[in-house]
């Protein structure tokens, strides 16, 4: 089963980030994970293969860690660095979150 959601670019990238990355329990083990991802470890970083010219277009500075305000504005649909539309079209969705699993029947036997 593949579930399917709009991610608005009307939406609050504040909120947006802070959803992915605050309010998890200390002993949740997602936390390290989300801490790594929300640029509050020193080790993060952009995706390493991540083209040039893609990040030009999105305003990414490929030398620096992803801040909270870069990605914020990413989720938003606009530009990481200026905050600039990635383009002058309306747009109402900035992305598409598709999710794969299994049927239930399936988990169940592997259990």
């Amino acid at each position: 089963m593949i579930s399917f959601r709009k991610i608005s670019a009307a939406s609050k990238g504040k909120l947006i980030r802070a959803y992915l990355s605050d309010g998890m329990a200390p002993d949740d083990p997602g936390r390290k994970l989300a801490t790594y991802y929300a640029g509050r470890d020193p080790r993060a970083s952009w995706r390493p293969d991540m083209a040039p010219a893609v990040a030009q277009a999105l305003g990414i500075n490929l030398s620096l860690a992803p801040g909270d305000d870069a990605l914020e504005r990413l989720f938003e649909a606009r530009r990481a660095d200026t905050g600039e539309a990635w383009t002058k079209h309306k747009r109402t969705v900035s992305a598409y979150d598709l999710t794969a699993s299994p049927d239930k029947s399936v988990t169940l036997a592997i259990e």
